[in-house]
Parts: C-alpha cells; sequence; structure tokens
C-alpha cells in the first residue's frame, strides 16, 4: 500500500514539472505595418491576444486625419498598447476608441507628448503612468475615459491641455508633477469621484473651469507659485459648496481669493492673500473694499463693472485707520499711504507689492477718478482700464515696458500722466493700439502725482432694473428645452431641461441694437450654465442648445432676451 502511495506521490510530481516547465503558446501576429513621420521610421503589430506593439525610432506623424492612424480599422480589437522606447510620441487621436476594449497602456521614458485626443473616449482604461520625458499633455488627451482612476503625471510635464481630463468621473487618484506650470481650462471638468488634489509650487496658473463639477473634491492644496487663478476654476466642488469655508462672504484656498458673495458691500480681504482670482470680486454691491499689502496679483476682470466701488483701502497686517484727513495710519499712528480727503477726491491706491494687472482689472470702474501703479507692475494688460470715463490721473512708474491693447480705451477725461522716468524712458514703452486717451494726455516725466489732482466726481448714472426672463413654452414638457433663468451684473444663468447628452453645446450669443452679433460663448451641457459678458448692456441675447455630433443640429427652441 504504501509503495503505491509513493509512485502515485512520484507520478504527481513528475506532471506538476512537466506542466511547470511546458512552453506557453505563442502569440500569433494577425495584423502590422509600416508607419510614422518619416513614412517607415516605426513599425507596428496586433497579436491574437489584442496586444498593439510599436516599435522603432522617432515621430507617429499622426496629427489630424483618421485615415493617418494604420490601425483604425481594427482599433476595438485591441486590448493593450505597448509602446517601446524610441518612439517619441503619441499622435492625434492615435487610440481613440469609443469603446472599452483597451484596459492597458505602456509608455516608455522616450515619449515627449501625448497629442490632442490620443486616448480619448477609452471606456476601459483604469490607470495611466506618464513618463518623466513627457512635457505635455495635449488637449482632450484622455477625455471622457470614464473608467479611469489613477493617474500618475511626471515630473517632466509642464503643461496639462484644455480638457485633458473631462469627465474621467471613476478618478480618484491624481499625482501632478513637480514641472507642471499650467493646468489647462476644464482640464478636470466633472471628475466627480476626485476628492483630493495638491497643486506643486511649479504651478504658475489655473485655467477657467478646472475643477468645474468635480462635486466630491474637498482636500485642496494651491502650491505657493500661483500667480493665476481663472474664472470658475473651482465651481461646484464640495470645498465650494460647503459654506464653512466662507469667511465674511469670501472664499479662500490658503494665500488665494477665489470668489465673493454677490451681496456683500464691503470686502476686507485677509492679510496673507497673495493672488485674487479671475472675476473674483463680483463687486456690483461692493462699496469698500481692504486689499492687504501681501497680495501679489490681481486676476482679469477682478474688479470689473464696480459701479458702487468708491474707495480701496491698503492695509499692512489689516491695520487701516483712516482719518478725516485721508491719511492711513497703522496702529502706531505711522502714516502708510495719503489719501484724498473723504468724500471730495478718490484715489485708488494699488499695494506695491501687485506685480500683475491683467485684463478687464478695472473695467468700467465708473467711479474711478485717479490711480496708482504700483513699481512692480511691468505690464498693463488688455482693457485693464477700459471705460473708465472719470478716470482724469494716473502714476506710472517706469518699471512699465508695455500697455496692452484699450487698456486705457474710453477713458475720455484722462488727461494728465505723472511717470516715474523720463521722456527716452516713456517713448521706450510699448504702447499698443485703442491707448489713445493715454497718447493725448499731458505727461509729467519725472514726477509723482500731487494732491488735489481729482475732480469732483461726476454722479453715477441710475442702472437699469435686471430684466425679467421671459421664455416661450415648450409644447412637449419631455422635449429638451433651454430657458434663461437670470441675467444680474453681466451674468446669464442658463437652465437645459430633459437633455442628458453631456457633450451638446449651449450657446449665449449676444447682438447689438442693430443685430449684429458682438459675441458668442459657449459650454458643455452640465444642466444649469453660467456665462459671464462685459457686454450685455443694452444688448439682445439668445441661449440656443444644440448638439455636438457630426451632425450638429439645434435640440430646443431658441431663449431670447431683450436687456
Amino acid at each position: 500500500m504504501k509503495r503505491v502511495l509513493s509512485l502515485g506521490l512520484v507520478m504527481t510530481i513528475m506532471i506538476c514539472a512537466l506542466l511547470t516547465f511546458m512552453p506557453v503558446t505563442a502569440a500569433t501576429i494577425v495584423n502590422n505595418g509600416t508607419f510614422g513621420a518619416n513614412g517607415n521610421n516605426l513599425t507596428w503589430t496586433l497579436d491574437d491576444k489584442g496586444v498593439l506593439t510599436i516599435s522603432g525610432v522617432g515621430s507617429m506623424g499622426i496629427t489630424s486625419e483618421d485615415s493617418e492612424i494604420p490601425w483604425r480599422d481594427v482599433r476595438r480589437s485591441i486590448s493593450s498598447v505597448v509602446i517601446e522606447y524610441g518612439v517619441t510620441d503619441v499622435g492625434v487621436n492615435a487610440f481613440e476608441s469609443w469603446s472599452d476594449t483597451l484596459t492597458n497602456v505602456s509608455l516608455p521614458n522616450s515619449i515627449k507628448s501625448i497629442e490632442s485626443g490620443a486616448f480619448s473616449y477609452c471606456y476601459g482604461l483604469t490607470n495611466i503612468n506618464i513618463p518623466d520625458s513627457v512635457t505635455l499633455i495635449d488637449s482632450n488627451a484622455f477625455m471622457m475615459c470614464t473608467k479611469l482612476q489613477s493617474v500618475k503625471i511626471g515630473n517632466g510635464v509642464t503643461s496639462i491641455g484644455t480638457a485633458a481630463f473631462y469627465s474621467c468621473n471613476k478618478l480618484t487618484d491624481v499625482t501632478v508633477g513637480s514641472s507642471v506650470k499650467i493646468i489647462g481650462e476644464r482640464a478636470f471638468v466633472n471628475c466627480k469621484s476626485l476628492a483630493k488634489i495638491e497643486i506643486p509650487d511649479s504651478v504658475e496658473s489655473i485655467c477657467s473651469e478646472a475643477f468645474l463639477d468635480c462635486s466630491a473634491l474637498k482636500n485642496i492644496t494651491i502650491g505657493s507659485g500661483v500667480t493665476s487663478i481663472s474664472f470658475h476654476a473651482f465651481y461646484n466642488t464640495e470645498y465650494y459648496n460647503n459654506k464653512n469655508n466662507w469667511i465674511n462672504g469670501i472664499l479662500y484656498i490658503g494665500s488665494y481669493l477665489i470668489d465673493t458673495d454677490l451681496d456683500i458691500t464691503e470686502c476686507i480681504i485677509k492679510e496673507g492673500t497673495t493672488c485674487i482670482a479671475d472675476i473674483a470680486l463680483k463687486c456690483y454691491e461692493i462699496k469698500t473694499l481692504t486689499i492687504p499689502a501681501s497680495v501679489i496679483s490681481i486676476g482679469s476682470s477682478a474688479f470689473d463693472f464696480c459701479y458702487n466701488l468708491t474707495d480701496i483701502y491698503v492695509s499692512e497686517k489689516n491695520q487701516h485707520f483712516r482719518s478725516e484727513s485721508g491719511v492711513l495710519f497703522d496702529k502706531n499712528m505711522t502714516a502708510l499711504i495719503k489719501y484724498p480727503a473723504a468724500n471730495t477726491k478718490r484715489n485708488y491706491m494699488i499695494p506695491n507689492s501687485v506685480a500683475f494687472i491683467k485684463d478687464y482689472a478695472f473695467n468700467e470702474c465708473s467711479n474711478l477718478l485717479s490711480v496708482t501703479i504700483p513699481h512692480g507692475v511691468t505690464s498693463i494688460q488688455y482693457s485693464a482700464f477700459q471705460g473708465c470715463r472719470n478716470l482724469k490721473c494716473i502714476e506710472i512708474p517706469n518699471s512699465v515696458i508695455s500697455v496692452d491693447r484699450f487698456a486705457f480705451y474710453n477713458c475720455d477725461s484722462l488727461s494728465d500722466i505723472y511717470y516715474g522716468g523720463n521722456k527716452s524712458e516713456w517713448q521706450a514703452i510699448e504702447i499698443n493700439s485703442n491707448n489713445d486717451s493715454l497718447l493725448n494726455a499731458a505727461i509729467h516725466y519725472n514726477s509723482t502725482m500731487p494732491g488735489g489732482a481729482t475732480p469732483t466726481p461726476k454722479p453715477t448714472p441710475t442702472q437699469k432694473p435686471a430684466p425679467t426672463p421671459t421664455t416661450k413654452p415648450t409644447a412637449d414638457p419631455n422635449t429638451p428645452s433651454v430657458e434663461i433663468i437670470e441675467v444680474r451684473n453681466g451674468f446669464v444663468t442658463a437652465k437645459v431641461n430633459n437633455c442628458d447628452d453631456t457633450d451638446a453645446q449651449v450657446i449665449l450669443a449676444v447682438y447689438n441694437k442693430n443685430g449684429a452679433l458682438i459675441e458668442m460663448q459657449k459650454y458643455y451641457n452640465f444642466g444649469d450654465v453660467t456665462f459671464f459678458s462685459a457686454n450685455l448692456q443694452n444688448a439682445n441675447i439668445k441661449v440656443m442648445l444644440w448638439s455636438n455630433t457630426d451632425n450638429i443640429k439645434p435640440l430646443a427652441e431658441t431663449a431670447e432676451m431683450s436687456l
């Protein structure tokens, strides 16, 4: 009996050994070819297990046309992509699949760029590691990878493109590399599972709607290098919607001012704030504003249409005491900044810490009578003071080297420029078009603005009441419709009903009274969409809902309003 058992045991061991060393059946190549920027510098093979292997040296040479993709007819048979060392890019729409077949991608450390749409609509892809050799993740690169959960962005990437990870709604883990400078528009829109993001010190700009509708996002860290946060960058996140994160009507993330309530009348920005985001100060009701000396960047349109703003104070450690003589004192009664006398003359003093005055920063500030530009500013950007019709005097330091188009457009009262340098330095400034008000003013060289230089302000015209939105009723309440919910202080809020297509486009068109189109904006359908426009006064507007497929067509009746 023991011999039988021993023999059986030996046989079992021998069979296991044979199975262990038995060769695995090799994959069979079912398709192959050559391609590349140089015609045949790369080789591709597809085996019967769905593995696509790309080898060779140089660029794929896939730029825009679907016909340039050699595996286009078998793309939905690909389960895994292996790109070998030597390949330098992933071409435009190279692996766009509109299916869940592709589940695994391996990228070598020779890839320099992941081009537009490279892995868009790869519904089965669950994770991606982007090597340090990559410098660019282009627009839509991983758009609608709806099962993507983890992304590690290498330390060589400098730019994350527009909508790069749009609607990756299972994404929970994102590591942003230490060289990224720009997080593009709508880069992570609708990543609804993302709860945490750490933005490194290398990042300088967070573009508009970068994290819009990341509804679970509650832990946000912004590095110290950021100087620009654009419109709605963190709108409708859990952090944004948590009222405990708002202080006296102001939302901060670390040292960054992100947004303000529409209804606050006095805005005291907390000490330590370094950056005011674009359109963050919706100042339509704000009358007084206190800016700490820590602020280095005032965003685009930050004070846009500040109809009621009459005084800006500069505080140091928030010790702001203003006497009747118009002198600002600190707690030791040391004069910090001299203001014109209360209720007679006004001077907008911008902290000397500010280095950036961006597009539309003080657009249409009708109460602005004079302004002192800080000594660190080198550029006065597009339309920065456009429409400041009562602006009479401005002090410009000799650090300024350029004045962008329309910076002082329609500043009809501008009569005196007090310049910190000499005539030759002034003539060296690059003053671009539509700045006639600046060019026609008297220039006082090597001068600072004297006291009493500003006139008594003209009365601010009474604003028209906001129009009441009206829309035509939809015949069938179950069909898609779009309606204008509110128009207020430059914002147009529209609502889309009965349309689940998030790729549909909500379009705002603004016309003048003669019927000429002066502006058009569009957003993807998020149900409720808010537009901002500086062109709404005395305008007619239309809000439309259109498909965004190859057969582009209207999906609902147009909503219209006359303002």
